[in-house]
């Protein structure tokens, strides 16, 4: 959370904001503008006039909790007086003009009165009293627990209004396929085919049951035994491999 300035260069003109997201109310600025559809007419006329180049968008504080956003921003407006803000009370819509009296009582409560002096009860429960977080968000959306349905029995949590029914990860167009027996056979054989280790000498050393195991106990690249066992290289990991089965 980040109290912002956006500053011509030229001229000098600066505009003064806060933001959950300073980068993501950053490109927002950019996008409206390149659009020339920004609220601020007198940002909108200084970028018109001076080009994008011109602009420097910076933080001037990071502040701790959301509700003191509009707090910091009120006090950097009345320390800096920016040229391009509309409104001089923070939190407030561009363009709007306000009574005396609804200035006065909106300045009032960003002079740190306590939130009994504000007119606020101890069991307030309004947005600047109490953050709504977790299932008190209005914004909540209730949870279920599914069951993946590719058949591995794994639990997930989604939302109810979600079309989720397998968990990340899952290839989806194998769901609901079975291998048989014979594949299942036939791709074993193909990662377990016995293999002979020898050293440089071509000494004997030992066999394996497949180039995956070698590589993973000796800590040598799989990809290496094999370009040995296709005859590709004389060696890989100075050491001598061959098929024990000729192919």
């Amino acid at each position: 959370m980040e109290i912002y300035k956006i500053t011509n260069k030229i001229t000098n003109d600066f505009y003064v904001g806060s933001a959950v997201n300073f980068n993501n109310r950053k490109w927002g600025h950019i996008s409206s503008l390149r659009k020339n559809k920004h609220k601020n007419i007198f940002v909108q006329n200084s970028w018109n006039k001076y080009g994008e180049d011109a602009f420097i968008f910076e933080v001037i504080e990071v502040v701790d909790r959301k509700e003191n956003l509009i707090i910091r921003e009120q006090h950097w407006i009345d320390e800096l007086q920016p040229t391009f803000n509309f409104a001089k009370i923070a939190g407030s819509p561009l363009g709007v003009k306000h009574t005396e009296e609804s200035r006065k009582n909106m300045s009032s409560a960003h002079k740190g009165q306590t939130k009994e002096e504000r007119g606020h009860k101890d069991d307030c429960v309004c947005p600047i009293c109490k953050i709504m977080m977790g299932n008190d968000s209005p914004r909540y959306i209730p949870r279920e627990e599914r069951i993946c349905v590719c058949g591995c029995g794994i639990l997930f949590i989604c939302m109810v209004n979600s079309k989720k029914k397998f968990i990340s990860g899952h290839n989806k167009s194998q769901l609901g396929k079975k291998r048989t027996i014979d594949a299942i056979e036939k791709q074993r054989k193909k990662i377990l085919k016995p293999i002979l280790q020898y050293d440089i000498n071509g000494n004997f050393i030992r066999e394996w049951e497949g180039s995956i195991m070698a590589g993973k106990e000796l800590n040598i690249d799989k990809s290496g035994i094999c370009a040995c066992l296709k005859e590709k290289t004389k060696t890989s990991g100075k050491y001598i491999w061959k098929y024990k089965f000729k192919t």
